[in-house]
């Protein structure tokens, strides 16, 4: 058998800088892709080639058609078994779906939960649907339509109810205890988003916040998620809340001390410096920039 390689042969479709980048996997060469954490969401559709996928050290043999998501959380590998690969790759961003409602649903979904296995095999009839979706997604990345994210945002969701029926239809492959926990802290956490008015404010704001309401230790919540993210849990309690703070800014008229207020911060002047720091920018700032 051959030795596996770092050599990538895919093409990339679609712009560096954009909230969704597709990928077209067309590769005669084994690669192999170690363990990675980035910050988007990940869709793969596996057309031809077989290989060995472990989601946070969960192995899941790959053979024929599968659809695969991974969120900006889940560390993986992949091994081929077979040299020659095909298929499709899908990245966006949360900022891709700026709806929150739409936003809210995806981040509660079993799809890009960090307990479940996101692995599923596909039959010939759905393939086919898959396939002209993605190539679909593929040529809208290129064109020059003004609301092609639109369209894009679509066919994605699209995909992403397919994968629910999947879904379904199959019991659970479940990851390890640390992945439980780290689940159900995402779940905790994102069941205090999207703010809808002036005056809900968040009740969660700290680790030990989370721990107490999950009925662990702080410090065991603490190892688990840094064990299953490679980040500390209030890198990811910040990073929420100042994506949070964005579209709040961007999609609201409140003034900057009510969004303060509904985040949690006492004075508006320790949202500013929150919120410069995780961004660069005054909220301010921010709000007057272009969507």
């Amino acid at each position: 058998m051959h030795q596996p390689t770092r050599m990538d042969t895919s093409q990339l479709i679609g712009l560096p800088i954009s909230p969704i980048r597709i990928v077209k996997i067309e590769s005669d060469e084994y690669k192999t892709v170690s363990y990675n954490r980035r910050d988007y969401y990940k869709i793969s559709f596996i057309t031809r080639g077989t290989g060995i996928m472990y989601f946070s050290g969960t192995r899941v043999d790959v053979d024929g058609p599968y659809l695969l998501f991974f969120n900006p959380l889940l560390s993986y590998s992949w091994q081929p078994t077979s040299a020659v690969h095909s298929g499709y790759t899908c990245l966006f961003t949360e900022e891709f779906f700026h709806n929150k409602e739409q936003l809210g649903t995806l981040a509660r979904s079993a799809l890009f939960s960090a307990n479940v296995v996101p692995a599923y095999p596909v039959n010939e009839e759905l393939g086919n649907e898959l396939t002209a979706l993605f190539e679909k997604l593929s040529h809208e990345a290129v064109s020059d339509y003004a609301y092609k994210e639109d369209v894009m945002r679509n066919y994605v969701s699209l995909i992403l109810h397919e994968a629910l029926k999947l879904q379904a239809n199959r019991s659970p492959v479940y990851n390890l205890a640390a992945e439980r926990l780290t689940d159900q802290f995402f779940k905790l956490m994102q069941a205090q988003f999207p703010i809808h008015s002036s005056g809900q404010r968040m009740d969660l704001k700290s680790p030990a916040d989370y721990a107490n309401a999950l009925h662990v230790h702080v410090n065991h919540l603490n190892h688990s998620i840094q064990q299953v993210t490679g980040k500390p849990t209030i890198q990811h309690i910040q990073g929420r809340v100042a994506n949070e703070a964005r579209m709040l800014l961007h999609y609201t008229d409140w003034p900057v001390a009510d969004i303060a207020f509904c985040l949690g911060f006492e004075y508006a002047t320790y949202f500013n410096r929150f919120f410069k720091k995780q961004t660069g920018h005054t909220p301010a700032t921010y709000r007057k920039m272009p969507v």
